[in-house]
């Protein structure tokens, strides 16, 4: 068996777009609600990991935001469910990434 060339694993990795929202606290009713109106499209490569998902996801937030962005806030990546997405669901021991997510999803990209 020889070993995998460098466009082989390239193949692999692929750029996709996934949309990014904003969910803010609700102080009346206690839960997390999703801003209307308020996503952004991100191209990403299927291997990004969560750190960089989330910086990449704030640095295009502030750009096209600005109003909404708050600098001494923190921002994290959350599931729908509103679970911080730094670990794949129904696992505390795997670290998020894309790829993996997709896979554990069942679903394609777009």
């Amino acid at each position: 068996m020889s070993p995998k060339s460098s466009d082989e694993r390239k193949s692999r990795e692929r750029e996709v777009c996934i949309n990014i929202g904003l969910l803010e606290w609700n102080c009346k009713e206690n839960i997390l609600k999703p801003k209307r109106g308020k996503k952004l499209v991100l191209l990403v490569s299927t291997k990004i990991n969560y750190k960089t998902l989330c910086s990449k996801a704030v640095e295009k937030w502030k750009a096209f935001y600005s109003h909404l962005y708050v600098e001494n806030n923190e921002y994290v990546l959350l599931y729908e469910n509103g679970e911080e997405a730094l670990f794949l669901p129904a696992s505390k021991k795997e670290f998020f990434s894309l790829e993996r997510y997709q896979q554990e999803l069942g679903k394609d990209f777009n």
